[in-house]
């Protein structure tokens, strides 16, 4: 028998998961999310299903599920509704380690697609194009020679500097390891350390921050 998959939450990349799952023969049974052939409520989704695919992040607060704005989902109560049931594997992104530890509790078998070095190359390529296509759609001038700097040089910072150097932009980054900004210098791109923050943003024009925390204030 093939599974049957509960897809709860998320945006357009979870309908297209459906999709997909629907044309190989899977059952799906889909909720919080713009997917069309979705069910009514949370607990029809959950009922008859053994797989449980959720958003990717998993949740912004660690409190309520990532889904679309008409329903709110708590995560205590999408977790305890899925115990109940036959759910036995939940697939989640960037699952914080206090969730992660809670659902192996209930008995849930965990993959966190934020573990996945393919996928999150993918949506850096993503994450990157889309605050490009922002700052172009906002900015009343060109990235063409614009004093550009970027925060962190993980995935998603090195993906924006070397595009934003492609378009013409002169770039700068920021980066607390050693081997960061030597790579920065491979690529091309001035590299700079967080105790010389200030130097780096002088008379920028366009500054992105990949650090998950905030390191410019106003």
């Amino acid at each position: 028998m093939k599974n049957t998959f509960a897809i709860i939450g998320g945006d357009k990349r979870q309908s297209y998961l459906a999709e997909m799952l629907l044309r190989d023969g899977f059952n799906v049974r889909a909720f919080g999310n713009s997917f069309t052939e979705k069910t009514e409520t949370l607990e029809l989704a959950l009922e008859d299903s053994d797989i449980l695919l959720l958003p990717f992040p998993l949740s912004p607060d660690g409190i309520y599920l990532n889904s679309s704005p008409t329903h709110e989902i708590p995560l205590d109560e999408l977790f305890t509704k899925a115990a109940r049931y036959s759910v036995k594997h939940i697939f989640g992104g960037a699952i914080k380690p206090a969730i992660e530890e809670k659902l192996i509790s209930l008995g849930f078998s965990v993959t966190d697609y934020g573990k996945n070095e393919a996928l999150l190359l993918g949506n850096a390529l993503c994450t990157a194009e889309g605050a490009i296509e922002i700052a172009m759609r906002e900015l009343p001038i060109t990235i063409h020679g614009l004093k550009t700097v970027v925060l962190g040089y993980g995935r998603i910072g090195r993906m924006l500097a070397l595009r934003l150097k492609a378009l013409g932009a002169d770039v700068s980054a920021v980066a607390r390891k050693p081997s960061d900004r030597a790579i920065m210098e491979t690529d091309s791109v001035t590299p700079f350390s967080f105790s010389q923050l200030e130097s780096a943003l002088k008379n920028a024009s366009l500054i992105y921050n990949t650090v998950p925390s905030q390191v410019v204030d106003e």
